[in-house]
């Protein structure tokens, strides 16, 4: 039974891995440069933390807040991992005053009383939110413009693109002395 939860414990992190990275090539490919990217990529961890349900728990919220929680592709990461570790046999034990188990009043202290299949919508949600950013991040690179780019060559190409301007100088300039004759002649040694 623990190796089963160890199992979905694992899935789970996954998902999350698998989301949060879909969310962040997401965002890097809608806002392609590097100040742009990194400051949608703050905002979106600024989010993230926010609604999560980490800092501010779901039964704590405003009401008028609480549709950040089910936009949150990490609130959802967190129901699942603390319905899969709270409902387990190991919290099971009951206290007395409230004649519930230890593991359902953690999840009620903090919003997430939920039934142990949420695990699995969950799931389903991380997935969900990955598949969205992923075929986001195809649509970008495929209709969006591509940025202005700035040319990087090596000093080796530099050189001989100065060397070949240097050149044409040269010549340019060897066209114009000829016409003018400035050579001097050396004296005649008669000895």
């Amino acid at each position: 039974m623990r190796f089963y939860r160890f199992f979905r414990q694992l899935v789970l992190n996954f998902a999350m891995h698998f989301t949060s990275v879909s969310m962040f090539q997401f965002l890097a490919s809608v806002f392609r440069t590097v100040v742009a990217s990194t400051t949608s990529g703050s905002m979106a961890l600024l989010f993230l933390l926010s609604f999560g349900g980490f800092i501010l728990p779901y039964n704590k919220m405003p009401t008028w807040l609480k549709w950040g929680f089910w936009v949150c592709p990490l609130s959802y990461g967190e129901i699942g991992l603390t319905v899969n570790e709270f409902l387990s046999p190991r919290w099971n034990k009951q206290i007395m005053p409230t004649n519930t188990t230890m593991g359902l009043q953690i999840l009620q202290s903090r919003g997430l009383d939920f039934d142990g299949y949420y695990f699995w919508i969950s799931l389903g949600a991380l997935f969900g939110f990955a598949l969205l950013f992923n075929i986001g991040f195809v649509m970008a690179l495929s209709y969006l413009k591509a940025p202005g780019t700035r040319a990087i060559i090596s000093k080796e190409v530099l050189s001989q693109e100065h060397g070949s301007e240097v050149s044409k100088h040269k010549t340019h300039k060897d066209k114009t002395t000829t016409k003018y004759d400035t050579s001097v002649s050396e004296p005649i040694n008669e000895g």
